[in-house]
């Protein structure tokens, strides 16, 4: 026989919205994908493609010709740019460590706790080399924060090689390649 009233569960079945579990379940995920972007904003701050200590390859142009190749350590967070080859024994000719700042600008390197000297290679984002300082190593009564141990040119991208192996390859106006901006 057929019951004219619904028994009390049907009743509750049917005030709930279907579309009620599916919005509890796409707000967590909404919340998720929050979540995990500002993990990986916060463990790539600048921006960068390469991974932190990454190796990459650069390509030192001149005239049009690639004169040399690099092989570099990436730098991208701000731990990484404060240790730079400060860390290294020393630098073979070929190595070197390349910075990756989050915009184009003023960019001021020093030589703390450095062991030999480089050449600081400034790179602004069109991949032209804005300026090449040499950078003597610290003398043992020096920090490394002297004046004399301050480089300060407009840059994007900072590469770092052996002493004199930048200034004896390339200038000011010449160009850069590698895959993660250049």
């Amino acid at each position: 026989m057929f019951d004219s009233e619904p028994d009390s569960g049907s009743l509750q079945f049917l005030s709930q919205p279907p579309w009620k579990d599916v919005a509890i379940w796409a707000v967590g995920v909404l919340v998720l994908v929050l979540v995990a972007s500002v993990v990986v904003v916060l463990l790539n701050p600048f921006g960068a493609s390469p991974d932190v200590g990454e190796t990459e390859t650069v390509e030192l142009v001149s005239g049009g010709e690639v004169v040399s190749t690099v092989t570099v350590e990436t730098a991208v967070t701000k731990d990484e740019m404060e240790t730079g080859l400060s860390n290294h024994e020393s630098l073979p000719a070929g190595e070197g460590m390349l910075f990756f700042h989050s915009e184009s600008g003023e960019q001021t390197y020093v030589m703390p706790d450095m062991d030999f000297g480089i050449d600081i290679v400034f790179i602004g984002d069109d991949c032209t080399v804005q300026a090449v300082r040499s950078a003597d190593q610290p003398a043992p009564d020096e920090s490394g924060y002297e004046p004399k141990h301050q480089h300060t040119a407009d840059a994007k991208y900072v590469l770092e090689v052996p002493q004199s192996y930048a200034s004896e390859r390339i200038s000011e106006g010449d160009t850069v390649r590698f895959a993660g901006g250049c």
